[in-house]
């Protein structure tokens, strides 16, 4: 398919995403879903991916590509929805990445095993 990076991962298997970023974790945790940035480009979407935290599962997730980005003017628009302040600090906590994902959160991991819950639903993390 033209256009779609080409990886050994396809839609539907699982790869793991890291929220290293307190300020971006913190956004996705209490939202349910954040822009980020990455720095390379995968297929358009993943499903099932896993989000990580202190190296525990933490919730599963989808991944979609939007787009790479080439200023930071293309950002405006997103950064209201990262865990950023401002662009200019996103893109300095995300150094050289410059492609652009959409992350929403499918499940969460409970003391009683996975749940659809929404993460607002969700205390005691």
């Amino acid at each position: 398919m033209a256009g779609v990076p080409s990886n050994k991962k396809r839609v539907g298997e699982k790869m793991v995403v890291w929220f290293n970023n307190p300020k971006a974790r913190a956004y996705l945790l209490e939202h349910g879903h954040v822009y980020t940035l990455r720095p390379k480009k995968r297929v358009c979407w993943i499903r099932d991916a896993l989000m990580w935290k202190e190296r525990r599962k933490r919730a599963m997730v989808e991944v979609c590509f939007i787009r790479e980005i080439n200023s930071d003017f293309e950002l405006v628009n997103y950064v209201s929805q990262s865990g950023f302040q401002t662009v200019p600090e996103w893109r300095k906590a995300a150094g050289n990445s410059k492609y652009l994902y959409y992350v929403e959160i499918k499940g969460i991991k409970t003391p009683f095993g996975w749940s659809p819950e929404t993460v607002k639903r969700v205390r005691g993390w």
